[in-house]
């Protein structure tokens, strides 16, 4: 009796065809560029494009890392880039100009029609030299006059017709010199009251100190009146422009005129001789 005996076939899987996807309609697989990303290679091409095949899980957190480092240096950076600025901002000098009256002060109370003697300062923080000023004085009405000026007595050009170009120059004025208005005289863009000019000899520079005095024929009309600075420009002992300039006003109360009581009582006095007159001559 003849036996049979039946093999069956083993079935060996191809290497290298591990996870493929079937092929396309031509035949052929899909390039790597066309498949759509896995979980390990999404991982990979977040994490600055590493080629070495890791789990997506692993490549989140090392991802995360990263993240944090990039977050630390930019506050670094931050940190270091405000440190900058305020040492730029600590470096830069104010350059203060102001208005004052004897004393120091800021404001005055004066009588209607009075003169009101003035000063303009200089102050600079940090210490800084100042060698040529340009500002104007601005008016808040018409009814203002210069009465005085000098800033020659302070080391400034004075009418060298070269460095001075100041308004009123008090060489050539005649003075008291009405202010034409507020702002402007009447020709327009010609400032009213201004010091344009450097220090004598040129290259020198001041920190610190009087830079002009002057007086002002305050209105007749009764008010708070506000004196401030239009333009303020300052240059260095070479020329160069300088930064920060600072400009401060000067308030002034005009008060109506009153009578002194010596001038009152004469008034009385006066009031009551005509009084008598007037009744000795109805008695007549």
């Amino acid at each position: 009796m003849m036996t049979t005996t039946s093999t069956m076939p083993t079935l060996e899987r191809p290497t290298g065809t591990a996870h493929r996807r079937p092929a396309g309609p031509a035949g052929q697989q899909d390039s790597p560029s066309s498949r759509a990303p896995g979980p390990v290679e999404r991982g990979i091409s977040v994490c600055r494009g590493r080629d070495t095949e890791i789990p997506a899980s692993r490549a989140v957190r090392m991802c995360q890392l990263e993240t944090r480092k990039s977050h630390t240096w930019l506050r670094k950076l931050a940190l270091v880039l405000g440190g900058m600025i305020l040492s730029a901002a600590s470096l830069r000098a104010d350059i203060v100009v102001s208005l004052y009256t004897t004393g120091d002060l800021a404001s005055a109370t004066v009588s209607a029609g009075s003169t009101l003697a003035l000063y303009t300062a200089l102050s600079t923080t940090p210490a800084q030299g100042v060698g040529g000023l340009f500002y104007t004085i601005e008016c808040p009405n018409t009814n203002w006059s210069i009465f005085t000026r000098d800033y020659a007595s302070y080391g400034w050009y004075h009418n060298d017709g070269l460095f001075d170009q100041s308004t009123p120059v008090p060489a050539t004025s005649s003075f008291p010199v009405a202010i034409a208005d507020g702002l402007f005289a009447s020709t327009p863009g010609t400032a009213d009251f201004t010091l344009n000019t450097s220090l004598d000899p040129a290259g020198t520079t001041m920190t610190s100190g009087t830079i002009e005095t002057f007086s002002l024929v305050v209105p007749s009309t009764p008010g708070v009146y506000t004196l401030n600075f239009g333009t303020l420009d300052a240059l260095a002992g070479n020329g160069d422009a300088l930064t920060g300039e600072v400009a401060h006003g000067f308030t002034v109360t005009v008060e109506g005129v009153v009578p002194e009581p010596g001038a009152l009582a004469l008034l009385g006095l006066a009031g009551a001789a005509l009084a008598g007159r007037r009744r000795r001559r109805q008695r007549l």
